[in-house]
């Protein structure tokens, strides 16, 4: 038993560097080591991915990004957003849901030009 769940990065250019392909590569989707990277398997967030966002700061600055942003889907069919700077980890969950007629946000460009169906 326990608390399980999955995540997946925004979709994001790098390049995962050797040690943290090597060190996750059992448990993670990675395209070539480049790109975003999501989990393989449903685990639990203070067990196996406890090290994950540290190891991922860890990366962050050498050229690559200011900031990576993880999405966790949990087993409670909760959502924890997981941002990470080199300098700070926020985590933050959703309060409320709005229904909508389409599949489609109004945070970046084009997505709210999607016509409703």
């Amino acid at each position: 038993m326990g608390f399980r769940s999955v995540f997946i990065t925004e979709d994001i250019a790098i390049s995962w560097p050797e040690w943290f392909v090597e060190k996750w590569s059992q448990y993670v989707h990675f395209h070539e080591a480049t790109g975003p990277i999501s989990s393989k398997y449903e685990l639990k967030t203070y067990n196996k991915w406890k090290d994950l966002e540290e190891d991922v700061q860890k990366i962050i600055g050498g050229g690559f990004t200011d900031k990576i942003i993880m999405v966790y889907l949990h087993e409670c069919r909760g959502i924890t957003r997981v941002e990470i700077y080199k300098d700070k980890i926020l985590y933050s969950v959703p309060e409320t849901w709005r229904v909508t007629q389409y599949i489609g946000h109004d945070e970046c460009y084009g997505c709210s030009d999607i016509t409703e169906q």
